[in-house]
């Protein structure tokens, strides 16, 4: 007698789970969670252009008419953003191309170039002087038709870090327009520079002053005879 209301309570439960509204319910957010995740499948598939990846062709060598055809073909963009000059190749050939052959890219892709002139007036490149060191400016410069000659030293931080550069003897700026026929000087940091203190950090001070043997430096010939200012060294244009 004491298990009939139990028996009846799950009954209960179990029709009222098995309700038509209920299971419909039920299949309805089943329904929905699927399409939800095929959705969001397709989407982030559609957005990433999955297995749409085109391989970079070569375009040294090759005519910039040609070449932007060809690309648009691909699906890909050329812009021209510098010129070079080779005298082995012909007016308005790709030199350089900021993409590797062979890398995957996708789709809508801009693929920069250089181009070659028989007129070598190059502009001395943007993001050399002061971001590069020697060995990847050399490599721009070289790759633009300009010969350089052995690079010129002055006192810096960071060892063979470029700091000008000179044409004829005189510093050009970037962007500046110079024949390539004129030979190219890298001004470079000799790496000799050393921190030293500018009387904002008390730490190091009370450090230095804590040798005694510059104590009695200080006692000797006073504070700021101590530290004197070194003459500063310009590097002008000659």
């Amino acid at each position: 007698m004491v298990q009939i209301p139990i028996i009846m309570k799950i009954k209960q439960f179990f029709g009222t789970l098995l309700r038509p509204i209920v299971v419909f319910n039920c299949l309805g957010m089943i329904l929905i969670s699927l399409l939800l995740g095929i959705g969001a499948y397709l989407g982030l598939d559609l957005y990433t252009n999955h297995g749409d990846d085109i391989e970079m062709p070569d375009l040294t060598g090759v005519n910039l008419d040609v070449a932007t055809k060809k690309m648009e073909a691909l699906g890909l963009r050329l812009e021209v953003v510098g010129k070079a000059c080779r005298s082995q190749m012909p007016e308005n050939a790709i030199v350089l191309q900021s993409v590797v052959k062979g890398s995957l890219v996708k789709k809508g892709r801009l693929i920069e170039v250089h181009i070659n002139t028989l007129n070598p007036i190059v502009k001395i490149p943007e993001g050399v002087v002061g971001n590069c060191p020697r060995l990847e400016a050399e490599a721009i410069l070289t790759n633009l038709g300009f010969s350089l000659t052995p690079p010129e030293y002055v006192v810096g931080e960071t060892r063979d870090w470029v700091l000008k550069i000179k044409a004829a003897g005189k510093e050009v700026k970037p962007g500046t327009p110079v024949s390539v026929k004129t030979p190219l000087t890298i001004v470079l940091s000799d790496g000799t520079t050393q921190e030293m203190y500018n009387g904002n950090d008390s730490i190091y001070y009370d450090a230095f002053l804590a040798d005694p043997a510059n104590n009695a430096y200080h006692e000797e010939v006073g504070t700021e005879e101590a530290l004197p200012e070194e003459p500063v060294t310009e590097y002008g244009e000659e």
